[in-house]
């Protein structure tokens, strides 16, 4: 935006000193603006869709780098490095395209402003040759000079000016993000929240007095268009019983903690810890808990893959 400004302002000077050397100039302006207006009329649009597939062709890269690099034993034990490397390829060739094609709009976009500059320096020299007995030696040179000056400018104000809707894209993306992603309950409810106490050993505020866990009914999924990983789960801990949980990955380990700490949102049935149900609590009120939680309710959670 600074840019497009310190142009656009280059411009308009340029534009006003040749006006007041040759008066008549001042006709051929509005054409210009209307030249100009449909120039960015034309290109924005097609420059801004470019950016966003840019932009959407990008995110797979780094997703697909940082998978491959964190499975990189994997994918040597199982030989598949030219498949990873293949697929890296193919990522990178189809976000080339996009950048390849958003190029050529630029170039598109300089090779018809510099036309243009170079026409408002012909008519600059023209109108100095045909004022040359009603004008100044001086306001001429000035006026000519700056025309001279003045064709590359008209190109960078399209360009920053174009910049400023392409980056917008970025903007965009993010108020998808906000609109599409699930948002969290509330941080914190006074008016169901428990009174908390001091906690003596400096974990912060605790409201847990004996950590009985009761689930009723539990199933919880990572997202309501995928299958449930715990089914219709119910079950009691008492104070202070050890209890310990068995089974191979994906059997739904984690996803017992997750819901005891309300990780996440698509879940059914009840959780109550010292009869309290932790979905009519604040969620800080709940997290913020944890170091008691684990000092204090049901001994500990131990976890044995198999």
């Amino acid at each position: 935006m600074n840019s497009f400004l310190f142009t656009l302002v280059e411009v308009l000077a340029v534009l006003v000193v040749i006006s007041i050397s040759f008066p008549f100039f001042a006709v051929v302006i509005l054409p210009l603006a209307v030249l100009y207006y449909v120039l960015l009329r034309i290109y924005i649009p097609a420059s801004r869709q470019i950016k966003r597939f840019e932009s959407a062709t990008r995110s797979p890269i780094n997703l697909h780098f940082s998978e491959s690099v964190q499975g990189a034993q994997v994918i040597r034990a199982f030989g598949e490095r030219e498949r990873f490397v293949s697929e890296s390829e193919a990522l990178v060739q189809s976000n080339l395209r996009h950048q390849y094609a958003a190029s050529m709009c630029k170039r598109w976009l300089s090779l018809r402003s510099e036309l243009t500059g170079n026409a408002v320096v012909l008519l600059a020299a023209v109108l100095a040759v045909a004022q040359r007995h009603q004008v100044t030696a001086g306001w001429v040179g000035l006026a000519v000079s700056f025309a001279m000056s003045v064709t590359e400018t008209f190109n960078w104000v399209l360009v920053n000016g174009s910049s400023v809707e392409e980056k917008a894209v970025s903007v965009e993306r993010i108020r998808e993000t906000e609109k599409y992603t699930p948002v969290e309950g509330e941080w914190r409810r006074p008016g169901t929240d428990p009174d908390p106490d001091p906690d003596p050993e400096g974990g912060g505020e605790r409201w847990l007095k004996d950590g009985r866990i009761r689930m009723e009914n539990l199933t919880l999924s990572y997202a309501r268009d995928l299958p449930a990983v715990l089914h219709g789960l119910t079950l009691t801990i008492s104070p202070g019983e050890k209890v310990g949980v068995c089974g191979r990955t994906g059997a739904g380990k984690s996803s017992l903690v997750s819901a005891l700490f309300n990780l996440v949102e698509s879940w059914s049935g009840k959780i109550e810890l010292d009869g309290v149900d932790i979905r009519k609590i604040g969620l800080h009120t709940l997290r913020c808990m944890s170091k008691c939680f684990l000092n204090r309710c049901a001994g500990y959670l131990v976890y044995y893959s198999t």
